[in-house]
Order: C-alpha cells, then sequence, then structure tokens
C-alpha cells in the first residue's frame, strides 16, 4: 500500500528573480523542504521559486536548512536570486504571486539590480591563540611582568595580580581584533562592491564578514583570501565560502499571509 503524500497548506517560498531565465528552455527541476518539488510562478516580469508546503512551521534543523538553502543555490547557478528567509509559507501560489511579486515589484526590481551578477563570498578570520598571546606579551611589558609574576603560584598566592592580568589580555585582544580586522577589511574590501560584518561567535575570532562580489571575481576574491591567509601563516586562519547566493545583502523586507493569516517576512537581511 502507497504512502499517501503529506496535505499542502500552502505554498513555501525559497527566493525570487526574474522571469526570463525559466521562460521555456531547460527545465527547473529540484525537490525542496520536506522532499516536495520545486515549481515557478510567475507575475509580471518576476519569478517566484515554491513547493507545497505540508507544515505551516518549520524547525530550524540542519536537514530542512539544508534543503531550503540547496533550492536557492540551484537557482543561483541559473541566474541572480533575491534568498527569501527560511520557514516563509504563502497561503497560496496567488498569494506569493499578488502580495509578492505584484505588490513589492518596484523593491525586488530594486534588489535584483544590486545584485545583478554577483554572488555573496563569506569570510571568517582566527588567530592562531599560541601566536596571539604570544604577540600579546610581546607588545605589553606589563602583561609579560604580570605573566611571570603568577608563573608556578596558586589562585590564591596571586589572585589580584590574576585580576589585572585578565583586564589587560582582554583589552589588548579588543584593540588586537579591531586592528587585524580593519586591516583584513582594507584588503578585501576594494575587490567588493559591498560588505557585510557579522557578530564575532568565538573568543579567538577577528572577523565575521561576508562580501558582495561580481559573478565573475569570485574565483580571483578567493584566491586574494588565500593569499592573505599566506601571509598570515601561523598567526591568523582565514576560511572561506562561496560563491553563495547573497543572503547578507537582501534588505527588502515583505509581508506574506501566512496560513493563518498572520505577517511572516519573508526577506531580511
Amino acid at each position: 500500500m502507497g504512502n499517501t503524500p503529506a496535505q499542502s497548506v500552502g505554498s513555501y517560498l525559497y527566493g525570487v528573480t526574474s522571469r526570463q531565465p525559466f521562460s521555456g528552455g531547460k527545465p527547473f527541476k529540484a525537490k525542496g523542504i520536506a522532499g516536495q518539488p520545486v515549481r515557478i510562478i510567475t507575475q509580471g516580469d518576476l519569478a517566484a521559486i515554491v513547493s507545497d508546503s505540508p507544515s505551516e512551521e518549520y524547525e530550524v534543523t540542519l536537514d530542512n536548512v539544508r534543503a531550503h538553502e540547496d533550492v536557492v543555490e540551484k537557482v543561483l547557478q541559473r541566474t541572480d536570486v533575491l534568498p527569501v528567509s527560511f520557514g516563509t509559507v504563502a497561503t497560496s501560489d496567488q498569494d506569493v504571486q499578488e502580495r509578492l511579486l505584484g505588490a513589492e515589484a518596484s523593491a525586488i526590481h530594486a534588489q535584483l539590480q544590486h545584485i545583478a551578477g554577483r554572488v555573496e563570498m563569506g569570510v571568517k578570520a582566527l588567530w592562531e591563540q599560541p601566536a596571539l598571546f604570544a604577540q600579546i606579551a610581546a607588545n605589553d611589558p606589563a602583561i609579560q611582568r604580570l605573566r611571570d609574576e603568577i608563573s608556578g603560584t596558586t589562585v590564591e598566592e596571586t589572585y589580584d595580580a590574576r585580576i589585572e592580568l585578565g583586564e589587560l589580555t582582554d583589552a589588548a585582544i579588543q584593540a588586537q581584533r579591531a586592528q587585524d580586522a580593519e586591516a583584513i577589511l582594507d584588503y578585501l574590501g576594494p575587490l567588493a562592491v559591498d560588505t557585510y560584518t557579522a557578530d564575532i561567535v568565538t573568543d579567538m575570532m577577528i572577523l565575521n564578514a561576508s562580501f558582495l562580489v561580481e559573478r565573475n571575481q569570485a574565483s580571483s576574491f578567493a584566491q586574494a583570501v588565500e593569499a592573505l591567509g599566506q601571509a598570515n601563516r601561523g598567526r591568523i586562519t582565514l576560511q572561506s565560502a562561496g560563491p553563495l547566493p547573497p543572503y547578507n545583502f537582501v534588505s527588502v523586507v515583505v509581508q506574506l499571509a501566512t496560513p493563518e493569516e498572520q505577517p511572516n517576512s519573508a526577506t531580511t537581511r
């Protein structure tokens, strides 16, 4: 006995793009969230990538997020795309056509123009911990003195010195982070048309940034990241990702009706 297909409660939205690359030619085939086949719906010269949605809400799991991103990245292989926030569910295809492709056409066109022929490249910079602390101690005699003072002692014996050392070290790390991040941005920034810096997520992280670059310059940008990493080998590790859809360079916010007629932000930066 076969499995009964899950009933759809709405249209799950992956991204927005231009209609032309999907008009005729090779069909666009992909499996989306919950294994649902992806389809293209259009309004005017715009297109939205959607699939049936068997659920009104989705947990932020690795499988769900990966399924969402896989579809957006497949669209990117064909054309420019405005990624839509994970978990955006509209009541129907008609809702997407009217409230998104129709009502927000001007804003969508402006965003598509901004990212035209461009992709996102992500860069994370992290210190090599031994090298960082050696550099900090070498640059600040007070830190080196306190490190020597507490060496071989108990916490009780040098409690105040340890507190002072912690405060000086933290301040030195913050200053070094600002200096190194500025140097990296000064080097990579001119190779991009836009830059977005996200929050630092680990103590050893210097920079967590995304760069909007010309699609045909993505390889050159990656090579520049690699060269910068080699120049700082042993002190700083650079990690790069891309080309990616421009997740961090979409700032149009569209309100779609959810299956319960609640506002749902479709595109966010």
